[in-house]
């Protein structure tokens, strides 16, 4: 038992049991025989070597349940010493179709991010799963919804902050993708023992590359005779511009026109966002936002 309520040795699965029953992040293994045991106790007592190049490092990982169709993100945050643990399960239905791969890439997010709002210039992501590499640095193509944004994520916050990468083998026995792997399978299985059946209604917000096309239609729309427009935040809004502004995001996206059976869009006043619905002839669902919308942020 490499964590649990109690670490080392236990002979019984009995034993074993006690120790990861309602346990968030347990990681332990069978063996055959007591020094195969012994050696894997071993590699736990390593600690972490933080390279000091970097204000932060975090272990990432994704798992998916295709009972729940639900994909989740297991986080690890190292800073000055203290390991903080990040875990949530969604079900977005534009990642959804990405599986596990969406929570990898989820989990970067959440860790970028986390290092950010609490004032760090800099963050080292290890991962076990490629693209969340060479996505990020544009080495492999981004051709799905997911990745054109964790591209356009990344590329704004590194604006912010240095983000690095290092590949760790998969199931190798490092102990903190390990345990990374183990807070992903976690949070399905919180999901699933919750009882909770009610879909959850996943919104993607966009970046802030469609907050600037957003200015752009904006200022290019000729306002229309008898149409109905009105002036928020030093921008003049019609429905011509919303919805030619939703469909160019949906095609920009990798998406047809066509496909657009029903839309549904809202500007929310009190949070300077536009949020909008798209359901497709093939009966999915995606909600969308971008934040900011005032011509000082854009």
């Amino acid at each position: 038992m490499k964590n649990g309520r109690k670490t080392g040795i236990f002979n019984t699965w009995a034993e074993c049991k006690r120790q990861i029953d309602g346990f968030s992040g347990a990681i332990y293994k069978s063996f055959s025989n007591y020094e195969e045991a012994e050696n894997y106790i071993d590699m736990s007592k390593h600690q972490f070597n933080k390279d000091t190049n970097w204000e932060v490092e975090s272990y990432v990982d994704g798992s998916y349940s295709e009972n729940l169709k639900m994909y989740s993100y297991g986080c690890l945050i190292f800073i000055n010493g203290e390991t903080i643990e990040l875990s949530e399960a969604q079900n977005a239905t534009a990642l959804i179709e990405m599986r596990n791969v969406a929570g990898e890439i989820l989990g970067a997010q959440k860790a970028i991010e986390w290092a950010y709002k609490n004032g760090h210039k800099s963050i080292k992501i290890f991962y076990d799963y490629e693209g969340i590499e060479k996505w990020a640095n544009g080495e492999w193509a981004a051709t799905k919804i997911g990745t054109k944004e964790y591209q356009h994520f990344i590329h704004n916050f590194r604006q912010k902050l240095d983000i690095g990468f290092e590949k760790v083998k998969a199931h190798s026995g490092n102990i903190f993708n390990e345990q990374a792997d183990n807070l992903a399978k976690q949070a399905l299985l919180i999901f699933e023992n919750s009882k909770h059946n009610d879909p959850i209604e996943e919104m993607i917000t966009l970046s802030e590359k469609y907050k600037i096309l957003f200015l752009k239609i904006t200022n290019e729309t000729t306002t229309a005779n008898n149409s109905f427009n009105f002036i928020f935040n030093d921008l003049s809004i019609n429905e011509k511009i919303a919805i030619n502004f939703i469909k160019k995001v949906w095609v920009d996206l990798g998406n047809k026109v066509k496909d657009i059976c029903t839309y549904d869009i809202q500007l929310h006043c009190n949070e300077d966002s536009l949020i909008w619905t798209i359901c497709s002839n093939d009966g999915s669902s995606y909600k969308y936002k971008i934040n900011n919308i005032t011509r000082g942020h854009l």
